[in-house]
């Protein structure tokens, strides 16, 4: 599931990945930042996802959305 969502992500159509049963009742802005924060928090790199902190912070709108590459990591970088 995270492959198609970052997959998603990477063509700008995000949005799609939210529940249809949800019929568009969600506030567009709270969904991508919800399912970007949640690719965020899934990286396959485990040193670049997200503290606590900092996807509560991106969550409460306190922080900018994460940047992101467009296509999935396919192995992990240790840095």
């Amino acid at each position: 599931m995270v492959e198609w969502v970052w997959e998603l992500y990477g063509t700008g159509e995000v949005l799609e990945a939210a529940d249809q049963k949800l019929c568009g009742g969600f506030d567009e802005k709270e969904m991508e930042c919800l399912l970007v924060v949640g690719l965020w928090c899934a990286h396959p790199n485990y040193n670049l996802r997200p503290s606590i902190r900092q996807a509560t912070l991106v969550l409460n709108f306190e922080s900018p959305l994460p940047d992101l590459p467009s296509k999935m990591p396919l192995c992990p970088t240790v840095f």
